[in-house]
C-alpha cells in the first residue's frame, strides 16, 4: 500500500502514543505533561494532518508515521514566531 493513497501509512506504523514518546520524543517531551500540553494546544493540526489518531474512551491516542515531522514543523514554526516577536519587541525598545 502506498502512502499516497493512505496519508497515515501502513497500519504497522501506528503505535500507542506512549510508545512513540518513549522511542522518538523523550528528549523533546521529557514528561507526559509536556506532551499533553503540546498535544492539547495543537490537537486539531495534529489530527487533521494524519499525524495523530485520537483514542476514544479507554483507548489511547495513536501516533502515525507522520507525527515526528509534524511535531518538528510545529516546534520550528513556534520558535520562528517567538523569534520574530522578540525582534519586534527589541525594535520598540530602541
Amino acid at each position: 500500500m502506498s502512502t499516497e493513497s493512505n496519508p497515515v501509512g501502513e497500519l504497522a506504523d501506528i503505535v500507542p502514543i506512549a510508545d512513540w514518546l518513549d522511542e522518538h520524543a523523550a528528549s523533546v517531551f521529557r514528561t507526559s505533561d509536556s506532551w499533553a500540553g503540546f498535544a492539547r494546544a495543537n490537537k486539531a493540526e495534529l489530527v487533521e494532518s494524519g499525524a495523530l489518531i485520537l483514542g476514544a474512551g479507554r483507548k489511547s491516542d495513536m501516533a502515525t508515521g507522520l507525527l515526528a515531522a509534524k511535531v518538528r514543523e510545529i516546534l520550528l514554526r513556534d520558535s520562528i514566531e517567538r523569534l520574530n516577536a522578540a525582534r519586534t519587541s527589541d525594535k520598540g525598545v530602541q
